[in-house]
């Protein structure tokens, strides 16, 4: 008898959990296919995170440096701590390549440059017309 394999999605709904993907409020592009603490941060943690990533990626401080420096950046703006193995697991990721540069997702933003330079023709013109039709209606302006 050969036994049936669960997704870990259809296993979390059985135990009565959910999904990292079925929780409001993270609209952040995932980094990689699980989303850590760490790719949860707001985004006012951004900053901190890019820093931690760019001394990551130099090799020039120690993960102990880093991360003092990370909490600390953390602390500031009112967020949570970052645990030691958190990050440790944070930092072999970025070093094996499986994990990106932090960035802010914008929901809705064109990824391809012709679509960006078609809706920045597109605003040009709408504040064109914007602007005729004020001079239409005060035309003293």
């Amino acid at each position: 008898m050969q036994q049936k394999l669960l997704q870990p999605s259809a296993l979390a709904g059985m135990i009565g959990g959910a999904s990292a993907w079925d929780h409001p409020g993270m609209d952040r592009t995932p980094i990689n296919d699980v989303r850590t603490k760490i790719d949860q941060t707001p985004d006012e943690g951004l900053p901190a995170l890019q820093r931690a990533y760019d001394q990551v990626k130099a090799k020039r401080f120690t993960q102990l440096q880093m991360l003092a420096e990370l909490n600390a950046a953390f602390e500031k703006v009112g967020l949570p701590r970052v645990a030691p193995s958190t990050f440790n697991r944070w930092v072999l990721q970025i070093r094996r390549g499986d994990t990106r540069r932090p960035t802010i997702s914008l929901p809705g933003l064109p990824v391809d440059k012709q679509a960006m330079r078609s809706q920045a023709t597109e605003l040009r013109q709408s504040a064109t017309r914007l602007n005729q039709i004020a001079d239409e209606l005060d035309p003293n302006n």
